[in-house]
């Protein structure tokens, strides 16, 4: 029987010069949407990473996590928002670096992998705080070599700035946000190209600069998202 898992990690980093806001809101939300709306609904097959809790080790123990014992047919998701540098940052600052293809590079053909990263493509470098190098930040040139049926849904593109947005008394990515509203305007039932120009469309309306991008295998841009 194929299962559905998802992964999801939201850091603020607060009280650091680098604290964000909407990244937790983030998560809670596309948490809520996997459960109510495509079947995510064993709680042993969801892990939730927030703030101190995703430190480098237990990103990587999840992330392996995530894909362990897969088989063709199973859903698998992954959402990060947080910041995004060279790498995705965790919450700690000893770290090490670790190769994302040895993570997935043994997974099954046949095992649908959506992945969304709601953060920045900054290329400076701050403080040692957010040095952590888990995915190389061109996920392009890396991930995409070795899933063999993944999609990847980019919250901006290189050098953009992934923004937040003020709604209903809290932050929230706007890439997040509008992955949200666009699904539910199409009844949860959309495909990856649909739901990624439908996206930057809201983007364009409501004077964000940052665009989706779409990355992955090809094959899956037509398949309806995490169906």
């Amino acid at each position: 029987m194929s299962k559905k898992r998802a992964l999801l990690i939201g850091i603020n980093y607060p009280n650091t010069t680098y604290q964000l806001n909407g990244c937790i809101n983030d998560v809670m939300l596309i948490n809520q949407i996997l459960t109510e709306h495509f079947g995510f609904i064993d709680p042993l097959e969801k892990q939730m990473l927030i703030d101190k809790d995703a430190t480098t080790l237990n990103i990587i123990e999840k992330l392996y996590w995530l894909v362990s014992n897969a088989q063709s047919g199973d859903a698998l998701y992954l959402h990060y928002s947080g910041h995004g540098l060279q790498t995705l940052a965790a919450a700690n600052k000893n770290i090490k670096q670790i190769n994302i293809n040895d993570i997935f590079y043994n997974m099954p053909v046949g095992v649908k992998l959506t992945m969304v990263f709601d953060c920045c493509y900054t290329l400076g470098f701050v403080d040692d705080y957010l040095t952590a190098t888990v995915i190389p930040v061109d996920i392009s040139e890396s991930i995409t070599l070795v899933v063999n049926s993944g999609v990847i849904i980019s919250g901006c593109r290189k050098n953009q700035k992934s923004a937040d947005l003020w709604l209903y008394d809290k932050f929230i990515g706007a890439a997040t946000y509008f992955i949200a509203q666009n699904l539910k305007n199409y009844k949860y039932e959309v495909d990856y190209l649909t739901l990624t120009a439908e996206i930057n469309q809201s983007m364009k309306k409501h004077k964000y600069k940052q665009q989706i991008e779409l990355i992955g295998d090809s094959s899956c841009f037509s398949t309806k998202f995490l169906k």
